[in-house]
C-alpha cells in the first residue's frame, strides 16, 4: 500500500496548487526529493495580505483562467490542515534565471527545486498541525473521501507511468526536427495517447520535455 505523506504550504500558494493552477512547488532544498506519486497538500494556519496579493497578481499576469473570488475566499478560509491532494510526478532544480526574470510561467522559481505537480484535488479541510518537509501523515486522519482521492491518484500515476516511455520517445523526435514542442504539437497527438490535448501538454511538463505554460496554448 502506498503511504501518506503531505507537505505543509502557505496560502494562498496552497489553494493555487490544490485548485490545479499552480503545478510547480519550489524549495530551496540541496536536493529533489525521491518522492514521486500521491501527496496530501497542508495549508499552514498563516497568510499576509501582501502574499495573498502578489500570488493573485502574478496568477492573473500568466494568463491563467481562474475565479478570483473564490481563490481568495478558499486560501483565507482553508488553513491550518489537509485541503487537497497532488500527485508529484518528479522534482528537478531549475535554471538560475528564466530569460531575466525570477519566476517562469507555471510558477517555477529560478534556482530552486522544483516539485512538479498534476492530478490536483481540492478536499475537505481536516485540521492538523503541519511540519517542514513531506512527513508520514497517519490514516486515522483521513476520512472516505480523502481516501478515495487518493486511490484515484494513485491509478493516475502508475497510468502516467506505463505511457511515459512512448510519450517521451514521439516528442523528443519532434523536438530533434522543429527545436521546440508547441501546443499544436499536443493537438495533433492527443487522440493518439487517450489524452485531451492540455492533459498530455501536461503530461510533458511533467516529464520535462516541455518548458512549464506550453499546456496553455493546447485548448
Amino acid at each position: 500500500m502506498t503511504p501518506y505523506t503531505y507537505l505543509s504550504i502557505r496560502q494562498p500558494w496552497s489553494e493555487l496548487i490544490v485548485s490545479g493552477l499552480k503545478r510547480v512547488e519550489n524549495r530551496e532544498w540541496k536536493s529533489p526529493p525521491q518522492h514521486t506519486g500521491p501527496l496530501f497538500v497542508h495549508a499552514g494556519r498563516t497568510m499576509t495580505k501582501r502574499a495573498l496579493e502578489e500570488a493573485i497578481e502574478f496568477t492573473r499576469a500568466q494568463g491563467f483562467e481562474f475565479d478570483e473570488a473564490e481563490i481568495r475566499a478558499a486560501a483565507k478560509k482553508h488553513r491550518g490542515g489537509i485541503v487537497g491532494v497532488v500527485n508529484v510526478t518528479g522534482s528537478t532544480r531549475h535554471p538560475g534565471s528564466f530569460d531575466g526574470y525570477g519566476m517562469a510561467k507555471g510558477f517555477a522559481l529560478a534556482g530552486c527545486i522544483g516539485i512538479q505537480l498534476a492530478d490536483a484535488r481540492p478536499l475537505p479541510l481536516i485540521s492538523m498541525k503541519g511540519f517542514l518537509g513531506i512527513q508520514p501523515l497517519p490514516s486515522s486522519y483521513l476520512g472516505q473521501e480523502h481516501r478515495r482521492a487518493f486511490s484515484e491518484l494513485v491509478t493516475l500515476h502508475r497510468n502516467r507511468l506505463a505511457r511515459r516511455d512512448e510519450v517521451v520517445r514521439v516528442f523528443s523526435e519532434i523536438r530533434k526536427s522543429a527545436s521546440k514542442v508547441t501546443g499544436r504539437d499536443c493537438v495533433e497527438h492527443s487522440r493518439h495517447f487517450g489524452l485531451s490535448p492540455r492533459e498530455l501538454c501536461r503530461e510533458l511538463e511533467a516529464f520535462q520535455v516541455v518548458e512549464h505554460g506550453t499546456s496553455e496554448a493546447a485548448k
